[in-house]
Order: structure tokens, then sequence, then C-alpha cells
């Protein structure tokens, strides 16, 4: 019984946020005004999206519990 409303209640919390996430505009809103013209005078962005400095990789043949281990793990998190 209680664990039945602890799931109800969780499940009506995370209902809520994902309604909230996909109806409020300050969450993935096109930016707008003086946004727009600080964007477009960035050296990265080109062709209309941002370019990243470095080639990125992703490989398909990722193993993501070793790289969630790792990174939770290992002392440096900052990128080169």
């Amino acid at each position: 019984m209680i664990i039945g409303i602890l799931v109800s209640i969780i499940g009506m919390i995370v209902l809520i946020a994902v309604i909230f996430i996909n109806t409020s505009p300050v969450f993935g809103s096109k930016s707008q005004g003086k946004r727009v013209v600080k964007i477009q005078a960035s050296a990265n962005y080109k062709d209309e999206k941002f370019q990243n400095l470095s080639d990125t990789d992703v490989s398909r043949d990722m193993n993501y519990t070793k790289t969630l281990s790792e990174f939770f793990t290992n002392g440096n998190k900052v990128p080169d």
C-alpha cells in the first residue's frame, strides 16, 4: 500500500516535471535579439550551428557502464 502511494507520488512528480520542461519557453526556446547577435558573432558559429574546437568521434562500440564508472571514480574531470 505504502509502496503504491510512493510510486504514484514519484510518477506524478516526474509527469509534472516533463510537462513543465516541454511547455516552458525557458527550456529550448529559440534565441532572440541580442543573444542571436552574440551567438552569430562567435568564432565557433559556422553554417548556422556551433562547431566543436576539436574532432569528436562518438563510437557506437562504447561501453557505457565502464565510461560512467570511470567518470565517477577517476580524479580529474577537466578536459584536456
